[in-house]
């Protein structure tokens, strides 16, 4: 659930000018839904439902649901994280334009297992902002870039992760953010390259 969390989390590079939408903003990490309060976006901003998926060996595990404001850039995004062969999370996307509108279910991409010629280095923990492991995974379809993501939920359980994997270039453009649901905020940096075995 972290690599979704951490993310998510990357959602929330905000810009304010001009007349704002009004949409929801709430989180759910148990499913496919959520219902929070009205919070006002800056101009350029639509509203935004965002889901992700972990699954192991093609069994979900985990899922995190969110609404909130969002530039017109992040809308129908579909990408994808490879952590090790069997461990793969699943991101989409979808706005809508008007005062409190409801977003259409986010779509998730398709797996696609033909090796593309990128080989990255992985590794996984849920104790540090930092791994690095001589292990790599040849990389597949789409996810075309290497990828080291940090990230730390700071709640009523403080947890801090960080992988290595394969991603799909689109990931990358969320290289930093910070964003906070009730008592409940994540902080996420994002690190991208083309290097085979970085």
């Amino acid at each position: 659930m972290g690599s979704i969390l951490g993310f998510l989390c990357m959602l929330s590079v905000l810009i304010s000018t001009g007349y704002p939408l009004s949409c929801i903003k709430c989180v759910n990490i148990k499913g496919g839904s959520c219902t929070g309060s009205s919070v006002t976006c800056a101009s350029d901003q639509v509203c935004m439902s965002s889901y992700g998926e972990s699954s192991i060996e093609g069994i979900k595990v985990s899922e995190v649901f969110l609404r909130d404001c969002a530039p017109t850039s992040y809308c129908d995004f579909e990408g994808s994280i490879t952590v090790e062969s069997n461990l793969k999370t699943k991101m989409g996307i979808s706005c809508c334009s008007t005062d409190h509108c409801t977003p259409p279910m986010p779509k998730l991409p398709a797996d696609k297992t033909v090796p593309n010629g990128l080989s990255c280095r992985v590794c996984l923990t849920t104790d540090s902002d930092w791994c690095t492991s001589s292990k790599t995974i040849d990389c597949t379809g789409d996810e075309n870039m290497c990828i080291l993501q940090s990230s730390k939920l700071i709640g009523p359980q403080n947890v801090t992760t960080a992988f290595r994997g394969c991603t799909t270039k689109n990931v990358c453009q969320f290289s930093s953010s910070s964003q906070s649901f009730d008592s409940l905020t994540m902080e996420s940096t994002v690190q991208c390259t083309a290097t085979k075995y970085w």
